[in-house]
């Protein structure tokens, strides 16, 4: 290992002795890959986890390879619904919007969203809707075998979110960081079904959302205006563009205008992503 491969993983130990220390009952698990210089590091990386809302990128890779072999269409309409049959016993079931970090979803309900909004609102926002949707046109036994097909021999999704009836069961999603990182190589080469035409996810840019400077209102930054604000909203579009291959400017300006109105604060929590919750 060279040296500066030897202080990386020091300085990942560090970080995650620290994380330990301050929550003793946390587990932490680490994959690190830098496409750039070939570094990998992996503490527990191999350790089966919970896989709560990451299961959404194996989704992702699935859904974009069957548009670029032509079984789907980021334009396609997907009836929205919100009734969804359990791996346990096949029971219905339905997600509660006061737990969906994506609730403006949930005001659509009987009307339809193209499938390239629902993956983008999949992966940006972590909606558990429009996962769930997705999940209905690129079944979980498919995303699994699309995983092992990519080299990530341990992560399983097995259902959808907040299947209460299969959690219960021991029904569940589970990752590790090693897979994780396995599917973000295989996304950032290319290697993960890329439509014909369009660019995958850029490398050197490992966020969804640009953090821009400025007073913030309501916990939100404040908007940039001007040739700045322009760029910086072009940017942030480019790379979501690239991260799930579909332009959300495809969305038809009716379908914008009834998402405009959001449900009160309360029912932002965010609270899916725990492993005490299905």
């Amino acid at each position: 290992m060279t040296p500066a491969a030897e202080a990386a993983r020091e300085a990942v130990e560090r970080a995650a002795s620290a994380i330990a220390r301050a929550f003793p009952s946390a587990a932490v698990h680490v994959g690190l890959s830098d496409p750039a210089t070939g570094l990998r590091l992996g503490l527990r990386d191999r350790e089966k986890v919970h896989a709560a809302s990451t299961m959404k990128l194996p989704g992702l890779l699935e859904a974009r390879r069957r548009v670029a072999e032509g079984e789907l269409r980021f334009e396609q309409a997907v009836p929205l619904h919100n009734r969804f049959a359990s791996l346990e016993g096949g029971h219905p079931y339905a997600l509660d919007a006061a737990e969906d970090s994506d609730p403006d979803l949930h005001l659509r309900l009987g009307g339809e969203a193209a499938l390239g909004e629902l993956l983008e609102r999949m992966i940006v926002r972590s909606s558990n809707l429009a996962t769930n949707l997705v999940l209905e046109l690129v079944p979980p036994p498919a995303v699994t075998r699309l995983c092992r097909s990519l080299g990530a021999s341990d992560i399983e999704v097995l259902r959808g979110v907040e299947d209460a009836a299969a959690f219960r069961a021991g029904r569940n999603n589970l990752a590790t960081a090693h897979d994780l990182v396995v599917l973000l190589e295989a996304l950032a080469e290319r290697r993960a079904g890329a439509p014909r035409g369009r660019a995958s996810v850029c490398p050197r840019r490992a966020h969804a959302r640009l953090s821009l400077g400025g007073r913030r209102r309501r916990g939100r930054p404040r908007r940039l205006g001007g040739r700045l604000g322009r760029a910086a909203r072009r940017r942030k579009h480019a790379f979501r563009t690239r991260l799930t291959g579909w332009d959300r400017t495809a969305i038809p300006p009716a379908s914008r205008a009834a998402s405009a109105r959001l449900l009160p604060s309360a029912a932002r929590r965010r609270t899916h992503g725990s492993p005490s919750r299905p």
